[in-house]
């Protein structure tokens, strides 16, 4: 399982380089928040499926270690900050969330998307070897997603 993250990973990154010329200062606006969207509801759905796994909610303990790679593999910190790179704030008429602060802050943001990266990465890593056993094991990733979406005010 865990062989293949470095390959999923890499996957992950060539297919937003191979993407990036369409996502210039130049693109649509609408259709970055929208690209955007899809990268963070990716990273919000694994995440929520190895909630309900690790609360109990569901019983699919077998599903811990496919979800972890995903996840793993979604939180690619070179996707994230390429999807926010283009400042949309005040453009398009795409609901969004984000709030200009990603990019006032834009060192504090690229952190923030390499530390969920490192956790996401290390939960896969202990899904992997079947140590993920407790909800307390995913809380360095929840902890990543409370930096944005939270602390330092990078979403309404």
């Amino acid at each position: 399982m865990s062989s293949r993250l470095p390959l999923l990973a890499a996957a992950f990154a060539l297919t937003f380089m191979a993407c990036s010329p369409a996502m210039s200062a130049d693109a649509d606006p609408d259709a970055i928040i929208k690209y955007r969207k899809g990268v963070m509801d990716a990273i919000g759905a694994k995440t929520g499926a190895l909630v309900a796994i690790l609360k109990g909610d569901v019983d699919l303990k077998d599903a811990l270690a496919p979800n972890a790679e995903a996840l793993a593999a979604s939180s690619n910190a070179a996707v994230i900050t390429g999807a926010f790179r283009q400042n949309t704030d005040g453009q398009g008429n795409e609901q969004t969330k984000a709030t200009a602060k990603i990019w006032e802050d834009w060192d504090r943001f690229e952190k923030a998307a390499n530390d969920l990266q490192a956790a996401a990465l290390d939960i896969s890593k202990t899904a992997a070897a079947g140590e993920l056993t407790s909800f307390d094991q995913l809380k360095p990733v929840l902890s990543q997603c409370g930096v944005c979406h939270k602390d330092a005010g990078f979403r309404n």
